[in-house]
C-alpha cells in the first residue's frame, strides 16, 4: 500500500514539473514573438530615421 502511494505521489510530481516546464516554454516562445515585433518596429524607426536625416541633409 506503501509503494502505491509512493508511486501516486512521484507521478503526482513529474506531471507537476511537466505542466510547469510547459508554461515556462509557453512564456518563452510569447516573449521570442514579443522580441519579434519590437524588432521589426525599430527597424522601421530607423528607415523613418534615416529618411528624415536624408531630406535634412538635402535641406542644407
Amino acid at each position: 500500500m506503501e509503494a502505491l502511494t509512493i508511486y501516486g505521489l512521484v507521478v503526482t510530481l513529474l506531471l507537476a514539473i511537466r505542466w510547469k516546464f510547459r508554461r515556462i516554454l509557453k512564456t518563452i516562445r510569447n516573449s521570442e514573438a514579443l522580441l519579434e515585433g519590437a524588432l521589426e518596429q525599430l527597424e522601421k524607426v530607423q528607415a523613418r530615421l534615416k529618411k528624415l536625416k536624408q531630406k535634412q541633409i538635402s535641406f542644407e
